[in-house]
């Protein structure tokens, strides 16, 4: 990284410049200097230990242990375990400070949330074309397999949105406190 004082090239992750001391970090955005506290493998290996969680997850959906659950809340808690596994496996490998922990963190959040809601698109997608096909091959006897979506009452929607709405916020709240953890778990793993 260049100095946009005296030019001179300083390594990429510093903070101040060699020769001048000059704060690198003053001149950046938030973004910025989000970006520079990223890690990229660690998110992936994250990503990886959050994949393991959901498929943990799936062999108990349909055990005895997990039977009293509503499914909503289960699916819920299953991402934020998500999260919070993949925040902690992101900062223990890859996080010096908790500024790159909660970052990292809300990074590895975002990632999931964003590939978890284009697989449910894909799926959603799917499942009415299937609707469609059989619609298409049967008529009008396939009315009954189409479900009806004026059914349900404005209040039952509004309660849907707002219970995904906390979903999210609780992923991305998940995601943070994992990458907090991480970097308590990893100093405290120096001290041993």
């Amino acid at each position: 990284m260049e100095c946009p004082k005296c030019g001179f090239n300083n390594k990429m992750d510093a903070s101040f410049c060699k020769k001048c001391g000059y704060n690198l970090k003053e001149g950046k955005n938030f973004i910025e200097r989000a970006n520079d506290s990223i890690n990229l493998p660690a998110v992936f290996l994250g990503l990886v230990v959050s994949i393991l969680v959901l498929f943990v997850g799936a062999i108990f959906y349909g055990s005895t242990v997990v039977s009293g659950f509503p499914k909503r809340i289960y699916v819920s808690l299953v991402l934020v375990a998500m999260a919070f596994f993949g925040g902690v496996t992101a900062s223990v490998i890859g996080c010096k400070n908790f500024d790159e922990g909660y970052a990292n963190g809300a990074f590895l959040s975002l990632v999931l949330l964003v590939n978890l809601g284009f697989l449910a698109g894909i799926l959603l997608m799917v499942i009415s074309g299937i609707t469609a096909s059989f619609s298409g091959a049967f008529g009008s006897t396939a009315s009954s397999v189409q479900t009806s979506t004026t059914g349900g009452s404005v209040l039952d929607g509004l309660l849907n949105m707002v219970e995904l709405l906390v979903a999210v916020i609780s992923v991305f709240i998940a995601g943070i406190a994992g990458g907090a953890s991480g970097v308590f778990i990893k100093d405290g793993l120096k001290g041993i």
